[in-house]
């Protein structure tokens, strides 16, 4: 036998390369349909492959390269012709597959497929988009609702400015003209003009409690309830001290921790105050029982005293009306129950 190489015909020009085959996990895909599209498209939970190569060559003339854009970074010799891939992150591949011949001619065309792993939809750009949308909105409706807070506080201070103007003056009118009376009856009247001396001393005495009351209201630092109970006390003691009365005050704790608005908690003070001195004040009540609690979104205020009010007086059924006026405000119910002996004055006020 006789073996000459230079009578052997080595094939000059490469075969095209064929996928034969794609399996995807453990299942096969029909490759026809496809080759058919643009791409093949894989979910991110099954993102697992195999492809078959091949060159139509019996007798493996040709050698077969791959690579996978964005995975291989130079192109790899198949010894298989069969190439796996496993758990790809989701993203945009392009596969290529070429041959080469013995004298190392490389095939005309190159064999590419487009794999696209499809990303879980947390991942995608249309989420991330509705995410910066949705906290751009929450944001939004946030500091919208900061700026009607601060609009509807801002409104409610003027409003009480407004009406500390308008109380004082009206209080400042009356003082002048009962001054102006109590000098014209000075020389003639003395008794008349001490008694418009007191009352004019009892207006500016109402007065400068009415402003104390209202700039300590509009302080920003005194917006909370905890605040509030206490300019209640101090109310309390002056009212003992002054009349020599024994009030007794109860809370429940939960009222401490409520954060009523500035509106609620205005009316709920000048209605305290207001039935105080209606019952020991102006009716001389020595004993008087306050509680004020909190019953599931209703604040309760409730006085028992020892002595009843005539709501025919002056000073009472100013301060009544003033109580009616600020329960309405408020959309509370306040029941008065007077007999010849005792008054219990009952405030329910709703809560947020």
């Amino acid at each position: 036998m006789l073996f000459d190489p230079a009578k052997i015909n080595l094939p000059k020009k490469a075969a095209p390369v064929i996928i034969s085959g794609f399996q995807l996990g453990d299942r096969e895909l029909l490759v026809d349909s496809l080759l058919k599209e643009k791409e093949i498209t894989l979910p991110y939970f099954n993102n697992t492959f195999t492809v078959d190569l091949t060159t139509f060559s019996y007798h493996n003339d040709f050698a077969v390269m791959y690579m996978l854009e964005g995975v291989d970074e130079k192109w790899i010799f198949s010894n298989t012709q069969k190439v796996t891939y496993h758990r790809l992150p989701p993203g945009k591949y392009i596969f290529k597959a070429k041959s080469v011949s013995a004298t190392g001619d490389e095939s005309d065309t190159i064999t590419t497929v487009i794999i696209d792993i499809v990303p879980p939809f947390w991942k995608t750009w249309w989420f991330y988009g509705l995410l910066i949308i949705s906290g751009l909105l929450i944001f939004y409706l946030a500091d919208r609702e900061r700026l009607l807070r601060l609009k509807a506080t801002q409104k409610l201070r003027t409003d009480i400015a407004l009406s500390l103007h308008h109380d004082v003056n009206t209080a400042l009118n009356n003082i002048n003209l009962m001054s102006e009376m109590a000098r014209m009856k000075a020389d003639k009247d003395i008794a008349r003009s001490k008694e418009l001396i007191g009352q004019i001393s009892e207006k500016s005495n109402d007065m400068i409690i009415a402003m104390d009351d209202m700039l300590w209201v509009i302080d920003p630092a005194n917006d909370s309830m905890e605040k509030t109970i206490l300019r209640m006390n101090e109310f309390i003691d002056a009212l003992r001290n002054r009349h020599e009365a024994d009030i007794v005050i109860t809370i429940d704790e939960k009222v401490k921790h409520l954060k009523p608005d500035m509106k609620l908690r205005h009316g709920f003070f000048i209605i305290f105050k207001a039935a105080l001195r209606c019952l020991v004040q102006y009716s001389g009540a020595k004993q008087t029982l306050v509680n004020i609690g909190l019953q599931k979104t209703m604040l309760s205020l409730t006085m028992k005293s020892s002595a009843a009010i005539d709501p025919r007086e002056t000073n009472i059924k100013r301060h009544l009306d003033e109580m009616k006026t600020h329960a309405g405000s408020m959309h509370a119910e306040l029941d008065i129950q007077n007999d010849k002996t005792a008054c219990n004055i009952i405030l329910i006020i709703p809560v947020k």
